[in-house]
């Protein structure tokens, strides 16, 4: 019994020694889905929103997403996002509100994407005035910062979004 309770506390030490151990010899991996960001580089998505809602510009009646909803309705993957504030009107009408912080920008900008086609081709012969406003609006990025402003009021939500970041 005794052996036993040495050979796992020498285990136990061994494994708490080689996790403080310096990764400094390791290659760098250069996925984007694997960037880490220090403290110092994260700024918060939610400045940008509470900056829209301070301008009125969201639609009277929405809902808020989660990262975790953004699968269902995006193909967005919770790993690849840092940080997400989605806002979606409940009313009928097209306006979404999408601001993502991204471990993966290159996946999220082309879920986005893939997103705003899809609704112009749902919307071409179905709602000739939503068409309009989805003819104006892209997916805007910011270095890891990923937005999709689909509103009349997408133009400002943009500038919102380029002068906060």
């Amino acid at each position: 019994m005794k052996k036993l309770l040495i050979i796992l506390l020498t285990l136990i030490a061994v494994a708490s020694l080689a996790a403080c151990g310096d990764n400094s010899g390791s290659n760098a991996n250069t996925d984007e889905s694997a960037a880490t960001l220090t403290t110092s580089e994260f700024i918060s998505v939610q400045p940008v929103m509470d900056k829209i809602k301070a301008e009125n510009l969201l639609p009277e009646d929405y809902i808020t997403l989660t990262t975790d909803d953004l699968i269902d309705y995006y193909g967005i993957e919770s790993a690849w996002v840092v940080e997400s504030s989605v806002i979606q009107n409940s009313s009928g009408y097209q306006d979404e509100i999408i601001i993502i912080h991204a471990s993966n920008p290159s996946a999220v900008k082309s879920a986005l994407e893939e997103h705003l086609e899809y609704q112009k081709n749902e919307m071409r012969d179905y709602s000739p005035e939503q068409f309009a406003i989805l003819e104006k609006c892209k997916v805007e990025t910011k270095g890891n910062y990923i937005a999709l402003f689909i509103s009349e009021n997408a133009a400002r939500m943009s500038e919102i979004f380029n002068e906060t970041l």
